[in-house]
Protein backbone atom coordinates (compact mmCIF):
# COMPACT_ATOMS: atom_id res chain seq x y z
CA UNK A 1 0.00 0.00 0.00
CA UNK A 2 1.61 3.41 -1.13
CA UNK A 3 2.61 6.13 1.58
CA UNK A 4 -0.20 9.21 1.64
CA UNK A 5 0.62 12.02 3.55
CA UNK A 6 -3.18 13.08 5.23
CA UNK A 7 -3.98 17.06 4.80
CA UNK A 8 -6.67 15.88 7.87
CA UNK A 9 -6.92 12.93 10.00
CA UNK A 10 -8.99 10.29 8.66
CA UNK A 11 -12.38 9.69 10.30
CA UNK A 12 -14.67 6.51 10.67
CA UNK A 13 -18.14 6.24 10.90
CA UNK A 14 -19.00 2.21 12.28
CA UNK A 15 -21.96 2.38 10.87
CA UNK A 16 -20.44 1.69 7.82
CA UNK A 17 -18.78 -1.23 9.09
CA UNK A 18 -21.72 -2.56 10.83
CA UNK A 19 -24.01 -1.72 7.75
CA UNK A 20 -25.87 -4.23 5.07
CA UNK A 21 -24.10 -1.73 2.39
CA UNK A 22 -21.10 -3.89 0.82
CA UNK A 23 -19.25 -1.28 -0.41
CA UNK A 24 -20.08 0.87 2.95
CA UNK A 25 -18.46 -1.29 4.60
CA UNK A 26 -15.65 -1.65 1.92
CA UNK A 27 -14.74 2.36 1.95
CA UNK A 28 -14.45 1.85 6.16
CA UNK A 29 -11.76 -0.97 5.27
CA UNK A 30 -9.78 0.27 2.88
CA UNK A 31 -10.01 3.98 4.99
CA UNK A 32 -9.27 1.85 8.76
CA UNK A 33 -6.32 0.38 6.95
CA UNK A 34 -4.75 3.21 4.88
CA UNK A 35 -5.00 5.34 8.24
CA UNK A 36 -3.05 2.49 10.40
CA UNK A 37 -0.47 1.77 7.70
CA UNK A 38 0.19 5.73 7.41
CA UNK A 39 -0.47 7.36 10.23
CA UNK A 40 -1.29 4.47 12.84
CA UNK A 41 -4.42 5.83 13.70
CA UNK A 42 -7.73 7.34 13.22
CA UNK A 43 -9.78 9.86 14.63
CA UNK A 44 -12.89 9.79 17.05
CA UNK A 45 -15.80 11.67 15.16
CA UNK A 46 -18.32 12.21 18.37
CA UNK A 47 -21.31 13.09 16.39
CA UNK A 48 -21.02 9.53 14.42
CA UNK A 49 -19.55 7.51 17.07
CA UNK A 50 -21.67 8.23 19.79
CA UNK A 51 -20.69 6.64 23.32
CA UNK A 52 -19.06 3.85 21.78
CA UNK A 53 -15.26 5.22 22.17
CA UNK A 54 -12.36 4.06 19.15
CA UNK A 55 -11.01 1.89 21.54
CA UNK A 56 -14.20 -0.46 23.11
CA UNK A 57 -15.49 -0.42 18.53
CA UNK A 58 -12.04 -1.61 17.72
CA UNK A 59 -11.72 -4.29 20.75
CA UNK A 60 -15.02 -5.51 19.29
CA UNK A 61 -13.98 -5.82 15.58
CA UNK A 62 -10.86 -7.82 16.74
CA UNK A 63 -12.93 -9.97 19.08
CA UNK A 64 -15.51 -10.81 15.97
CA UNK A 65 -12.21 -11.62 13.72
CA UNK A 66 -10.54 -14.60 16.49
CA UNK A 67 -13.55 -15.57 16.98
CA UNK A 68 -13.89 -16.27 13.27
CA UNK A 69 -10.25 -17.58 13.28
CA UNK A 70 -10.95 -19.88 16.43
CA UNK A 71 -13.62 -21.27 14.36
CA UNK A 72 -11.67 -21.60 11.25
CA UNK A 73 -9.35 -23.30 13.14
CA UNK A 74 -11.87 -25.51 15.15
CA UNK A 75 -13.78 -26.45 11.68
CA UNK A 76 -10.12 -27.31 10.84
CA UNK A 77 -9.56 -29.64 13.31
CA UNK A 78 -12.55 -31.32 13.11
CA UNK A 79 -11.88 -32.02 9.52
CA UNK A 80 -8.49 -33.88 10.31
CA UNK A 81 -9.77 -35.80 13.13
CA UNK A 82 -12.81 -36.87 10.61
CA UNK A 83 -9.95 -37.59 7.57
CA UNK A 84 -8.22 -39.84 10.23
CA UNK A 85 -11.27 -41.53 11.40
CA UNK A 86 -11.57 -42.38 7.78
CA UNK A 87 -7.80 -43.17 7.23
CA UNK A 88 -8.66 -45.99 10.55
CA UNK A 89 -11.40 -47.68 8.81
CA UNK A 90 -9.64 -48.14 5.86
CA UNK A 91 -6.51 -49.84 7.81
CA UNK A 92 -8.93 -52.36 9.38
CA UNK A 93 -11.04 -52.96 5.84
CA UNK A 94 -8.60 -52.85 3.34
CA UNK A 95 -6.72 -56.10 1.83
CA UNK A 96 -5.38 -57.35 -1.36
CA UNK A 97 -2.80 -54.85 -2.35
CA UNK A 98 -2.95 -51.60 -3.47
CA UNK A 99 -4.79 -52.26 -6.76
CA UNK A 100 -7.46 -53.50 -4.02
CA UNK A 101 -7.00 -50.66 -1.74
CA UNK A 102 -7.68 -47.90 -5.05
CA UNK A 103 -10.85 -48.55 -5.09
CA UNK A 104 -11.85 -48.53 -1.34
CA UNK A 105 -9.64 -45.20 -1.46
CA UNK A 106 -11.90 -44.02 -4.54
CA UNK A 107 -15.19 -45.04 -2.33
CA UNK A 108 -13.86 -43.29 0.81
CA UNK A 109 -11.42 -39.94 -0.20
CA UNK A 110 -13.40 -39.02 -3.16
CA UNK A 111 -16.94 -40.06 -3.40
CA UNK A 112 -17.75 -40.22 0.39
CA UNK A 113 -15.51 -37.15 1.67
CA UNK A 114 -14.56 -35.14 -1.43
CA UNK A 115 -10.80 -34.62 -0.13
CA UNK A 116 -9.65 -34.67 -3.66
CA UNK A 117 -11.41 -35.37 -7.38
CA UNK A 118 -10.55 -38.94 -9.09
CA UNK A 119 -8.35 -37.51 -11.00
CA UNK A 120 -6.04 -36.37 -8.59
CA UNK A 121 -6.16 -39.54 -6.60
CA UNK A 122 -4.90 -41.47 -9.76
CA UNK A 123 -2.38 -39.16 -10.53
CA UNK A 124 -1.20 -39.42 -7.08
CA UNK A 125 -1.72 -43.30 -7.43
CA UNK A 126 -0.02 -43.14 -10.41
CA UNK A 127 3.02 -41.54 -9.62
CA UNK A 128 3.18 -43.94 -6.26
CA UNK A 129 3.73 -46.54 -8.04
CA UNK A 130 6.61 -45.73 -10.15
CA UNK A 131 8.67 -45.23 -6.77
CA UNK A 132 10.09 -47.55 -4.37
CA UNK A 133 8.07 -47.87 -1.33
CA UNK A 134 4.29 -49.61 -0.40
CA UNK A 135 2.00 -47.86 -3.11
CA UNK A 136 -0.76 -47.55 -1.14
CA UNK A 137 1.10 -46.31 2.61
CA UNK A 138 2.70 -43.34 -0.16
CA UNK A 139 -0.87 -42.44 -1.45
CA UNK A 140 -2.77 -42.15 1.56
CA UNK A 141 0.54 -40.19 3.37
CA UNK A 142 0.43 -37.48 0.45
CA UNK A 143 -3.48 -36.90 0.68
CA UNK A 144 -2.71 -36.36 4.59
CA UNK A 145 -0.15 -33.96 3.70
CA UNK A 146 -2.19 -32.08 0.57
CA UNK A 147 -4.83 -31.32 3.21
CA UNK A 148 -2.83 -30.74 6.18
CA UNK A 149 0.99 -30.93 5.89
CA UNK A 150 3.77 -32.98 7.96
CA UNK A 151 1.85 -33.47 10.69
CA UNK A 152 -1.07 -34.95 9.02
CA UNK A 153 1.04 -37.05 6.75
CA UNK A 154 2.84 -38.15 9.75
CA UNK A 155 -0.62 -38.99 11.64
CA UNK A 156 -2.18 -40.94 8.66
CA UNK A 157 0.79 -42.83 8.26
CA UNK A 158 1.30 -44.19 12.11
CA UNK A 159 -2.86 -44.73 11.92
CA UNK A 160 -2.58 -46.24 8.51
CA UNK A 161 0.00 -48.89 9.36
CA UNK A 162 -0.42 -49.79 13.34
CA UNK A 163 -4.08 -51.58 13.19
CA UNK A 164 -3.42 -53.48 9.97
CA UNK A 165 0.17 -54.43 11.67
CA UNK A 166 -1.10 -55.54 14.93
CA UNK A 167 -4.50 -57.60 12.81
CA UNK A 168 -1.39 -59.60 10.74
CA UNK A 169 0.87 -60.01 13.57
CA UNK A 170 -1.65 -61.58 15.52
CA UNK A 171 -3.35 -63.54 12.52
CA UNK A 172 0.17 -64.43 12.26
CA UNK A 173 0.51 -66.17 15.38
CA UNK A 174 -2.29 -67.32 15.85
CA UNK A 175 -2.07 -70.05 12.25
CA UNK A 176 1.67 -70.37 13.61
CA UNK A 177 -0.36 -71.86 16.80
CA UNK A 178 -3.06 -73.39 15.06
CA UNK A 179 -0.25 -75.40 12.57
CA UNK A 180 1.59 -76.73 15.56
CA UNK A 181 -1.73 -77.71 17.58
CA UNK A 182 -2.91 -79.74 14.39
CA UNK A 183 -5.69 -77.30 14.13
CA UNK A 184 -7.94 -77.14 10.33
CA UNK A 185 -7.00 -74.23 8.27
CA UNK A 186 -10.07 -74.99 5.89
CA UNK A 187 -11.90 -71.92 6.40
CA UNK A 188 -8.95 -69.97 5.19
CA UNK A 189 -10.09 -71.25 1.65
CA UNK A 190 -12.64 -67.90 0.88
CA UNK A 191 -9.72 -65.96 1.49
CA UNK A 192 -8.29 -66.02 -1.71
CA UNK A 193 -11.76 -65.78 -3.88
CA UNK A 194 -12.68 -62.75 -1.51
CA UNK A 195 -8.85 -61.24 -2.89
CA UNK A 196 -9.82 -62.23 -6.34
CA UNK A 197 -13.26 -60.35 -6.05
CA UNK A 198 -11.53 -57.49 -4.33
CA UNK A 199 -8.98 -56.81 -6.59
CA UNK A 200 -11.34 -57.92 -10.03
CA UNK A 201 -13.89 -54.70 -8.69
CA UNK A 202 -10.92 -52.27 -8.26
CA UNK A 203 -9.57 -53.37 -11.48
CA UNK A 204 -12.97 -52.11 -12.85
CA UNK A 205 -13.14 -49.09 -11.02
CA UNK A 206 -10.01 -47.99 -12.60
CA UNK A 207 -11.17 -49.12 -16.18
CA UNK A 208 -14.04 -46.82 -15.52
CA UNK A 209 -11.74 -44.14 -14.78
CA UNK A 210 -8.93 -44.14 -17.23
CA UNK A 211 -9.71 -46.29 -20.40
CA UNK A 212 -11.52 -44.08 -22.42
CA UNK A 213 -10.17 -44.11 -25.55
CA UNK A 214 -9.62 -46.87 -28.29
CA UNK A 215 -5.67 -46.37 -27.89
CA UNK A 216 -5.85 -47.13 -24.02
CA UNK A 217 -8.61 -49.87 -24.71
CA UNK A 218 -6.38 -51.64 -27.15
CA UNK A 219 -3.15 -51.59 -24.80
CA UNK A 220 -5.56 -52.80 -22.10
CA UNK A 221 -6.26 -56.13 -23.87
CA UNK A 222 -2.17 -56.33 -24.70
CA UNK A 223 -1.07 -56.32 -21.39
CA UNK A 224 -4.05 -58.81 -19.99
CA UNK A 225 -2.99 -60.73 -22.80
CA UNK A 226 0.88 -60.70 -22.14
CA UNK A 227 0.24 -61.06 -18.56
CA UNK A 228 -1.72 -64.22 -19.32
CA UNK A 229 0.63 -66.22 -21.45
CA UNK A 230 3.74 -64.94 -20.40
CA UNK A 231 4.59 -66.16 -16.79
CA UNK A 232 8.19 -64.31 -16.03
CA UNK A 233 8.03 -61.37 -14.08
CA UNK A 234 9.97 -59.77 -17.31
CA UNK A 235 6.77 -58.96 -18.70
CA UNK A 236 5.76 -55.90 -16.25
CA UNK A 237 8.51 -53.80 -17.09
CA UNK A 238 8.16 -54.80 -21.00
CA UNK A 239 4.18 -53.64 -20.87
CA UNK A 240 5.24 -50.60 -19.03
CA UNK A 241 7.86 -49.72 -21.36
CA UNK A 242 5.57 -50.43 -24.93
CA UNK A 243 2.51 -48.55 -23.55
CA UNK A 244 4.21 -45.36 -22.53
CA UNK A 245 6.33 -45.81 -25.97
CA UNK A 246 2.61 -45.72 -27.60
CA UNK A 247 1.21 -43.23 -25.34
CA UNK A 248 4.54 -40.30 -26.18
CA UNK A 249 4.31 -41.30 -29.51
CA UNK A 250 1.03 -40.14 -29.81
CA UNK A 251 1.18 -36.67 -27.87
CA UNK A 252 -0.24 -34.55 -29.88
CA UNK A 253 -3.41 -36.42 -28.87
CA UNK A 254 -3.16 -35.37 -25.57
CA UNK A 255 -5.04 -32.36 -23.89
CA UNK A 256 -2.79 -29.65 -23.01
CA UNK A 257 -2.70 -27.83 -19.79
CA UNK A 258 -2.32 -24.15 -19.53
CA UNK A 259 0.66 -23.03 -18.30
CA UNK A 260 0.24 -21.63 -14.18
CA UNK A 261 2.72 -19.24 -12.27
CA UNK A 262 3.44 -21.30 -9.82
CA UNK A 263 5.06 -18.61 -7.79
Amino acid sequence: MAEILYDTIPSLDPGDFTSNDPNRKLNFVKLLGGACNNIGFVAKHTKLWGDISTGEFLNQRLLEIGLKNKHKLLVQRTRYIIFLKDVFQLSVTCFGGPQAHFANFLTVLVKKRNYLSDSELIELNALCQVVPGPTSTQTLSAVGYRLGGPSLAYLTLLIWLLPSVAIMTTAGILIASFETKNISMAFTRFIQPMAVGFVAYAAYSIILKTVTTKRAFALMIFAGLATYFIKSPIVFPIILLVSGLVTALNYKAHPREEKRNLM
